[in-house]
């Protein structure tokens, strides 16, 4: 009898189970861990920009909108990126939405150069991929990364 209680209060409240004791300790020292590796000074070049690149690489002498690369780097018709997966012949592609061209706005000049466009209507900015190398832009990075008060150890 006491089983199917038991049973029961598992049925109907989920698994619950007690936190341990030392995860406030198992935190802090995740978060010292975080801050000694220092991740975010390395110059890491993120999906977005690296899709970014491969746009404006694959494209030589072209210029690029805002739209144009948002729908390469979240819309591609050949390859999913989220789910890992090459797209089935008639799938429908995702809509761009304005987080998506914002990140894109934000990653660009990482590897691109604006060339025009501007807050007008209508008028996305047009992006021309700069003339320098994968690890310079790294490199760069990683200095302006030390210059705000960091530095890589």
């Amino acid at each position: 009898m006491t089983s199917d209680a038991k049973l029961m209060e598992k049925l109907l409240r989920g698994q619950q189970r007690k936190p341990r004791s030392d995860s406030a300790a198992q935190s802090a020292r995740a978060r010292e861990t975080i801050k000694q590796s220092r991740p975010w000074e390395r110059g890491r070049i993120g999906f977005v920009e690296t899709k970014i690149h491969d746009a404006l690489f694959f494209a030589p002498n072209k210029e690029l909108t805002t739209g144009q690369l948002a729908r390469a780097v979240y819309a591609n018709p050949i390859f999913d990126w989220k789910n890992d997966r090459l797209r089935k012949k008639g799938e429908v592609l995702p809509k761009i939405k304005s987080w998506m061209c914002h990140r894109v706005r934000l990653a660009a000049p990482t590897f691109a150069d604006r060339v025009g466009g501007g807050p007008g209507r209508g008028g996305g900015f047009r992006w021309r991929l700069r003339n320098e190398f994968y690890h310079d832009v790294r490199d760069r990075k990683t200095a302006r990364d030390k210059q705000r008060g960091g530095g890589c150890k």
